[in-house]
């Protein structure tokens, strides 16, 4: 029997339909787990959970979540995730499921903690929730203690630079710059001296190359110099140094007893430096041939007097 165009049409939309159902469960992951056993999981708060996401086990997908609803829904205080698991996966009493974030970008799953009892749970069982444990509470419970130590630091820092401490320190700061502004004066005056020298110690720098210079030709002579004084030094040593050493005591002792006769008043000058007496009339014999030489050069008539007639008396 022929199928007229009108059926053919509608044939083939119910039959997109049916495929495009089966290819969104199988996508979904519904249709492979629809033979698998659901497990009931309570938590107060299922943040960003919904329907299809993995359920996890050591990183593997073992399930997806099926369904999410209030416990109550007159007093809405827990949330009941079902989710079904692998169908060949024993799950000991005493296991936990965790809500976890498995993306920066904020997509959620469920964690499997398998527990170590020997007794296995049943389909529709409950399992206990654990709080959410993400990539965000992971790296503040990291950040937790670290904030905390800054925050201890900054008040330690806080505290010690007090009041008072604050002020030295700017006491010394200022002091610091006064430093560093009179090593600056200091250091411009330097260049500024050397500026104005810088001509004389080019010709100083001049004057000890030519010395170098002259030196430098002088070589030889120098050299001859030397040798000399070595010569002259050798036969020095050869000398009698003894017979000079000798004669070297005897004079420095001789001087020892002139000195010594001095200190005692004895001879002309040793009454000279010890009487105070004669020391007195040799000053005022000194002074008075001052006074007369003075007289003379205002009066030398007075003691010098000839013509040619005669003398006057």
């Amino acid at each position: 029997m022929a199928l007229n165009k009108d059926v053919k049409v509608a044939l083939l939309t119910f039959l997109s339909v049916i495929l495009f159902i089966v290819a969104y469960l199988f996508m979904k992951g519904t249709l492979l787990q629809s033979g698998n056993p659901k497990y009931c999981a309570i938590f107060q708060n299922v943040d960003k959970v919904k329907k299809s996401d993995h359920v996890y086990l050591s990183g593997v997908v073992v399930g997806t979540v099926d369904k999410i609803e209030f416990t109550d829904l007159a007093h809405p205080k827990d949330v009941r995730v079902i989710f079904t698991a692998d169908k060949e996966l024993k799950i000991p009493k005493d296991s936990k499921i965790q809500i976890t974030s498995t993306s920066i970008m904020g997509n959620m799953g469920l964690v499997l903690h398998l527990g170590n009892s020997n007794e296995v749970i049943r389909e529709m069982e409950t399992i206990m929730g654990l709080p959410e444990n993400g990539i965000l509470q992971s790296l503040s419970s990291e950040i937790g203690p670290l904030a905390k130590s800054s925050d201890s630091l900054l008040h330690n820092v806080n505290s010690l630079f007090d009041r008072g401490q604050k002020e030295n320190v700017y006491i010394t700061v200022d002091q610091m710059n006064a430093t560093l502004a009179t090593i600056n004066i200091t250091l411009a005056n330097m260049n500024r001296m050397i500026e104005n020298n810088q001509k004389p110690i080019h010709q100083t720098m001049v004057n000890f190359e030519r010395i170098s210079t002259s030196l430098a030709k002088k070589q030889d002579d120098i050299n001859a110099t030397i040798s000399n004084i070595r010569e002259l030094t050798g036969k020095a040593n050869q000398s009698d140094i003894t017979g000079m050493m000798q004669n070297l005591n005897k004079s420095v002792n001789e001087m020892n007893i002139l000195l010594s006769d001095i200190n005692q008043g004895q001879g002309s000058m040793g009454k000279l430096m010890k009487d105070p007496l004669l020391y007195n009339n040799l000053n005022t014999t000194v002074q008075n041939a001052n006074e007369l030489m003075i007289d003379f050069k205002a009066n030398p008539r007075r003691y010098v007097g000839f013509s040619i007639f005669g003398a006057k008396k």
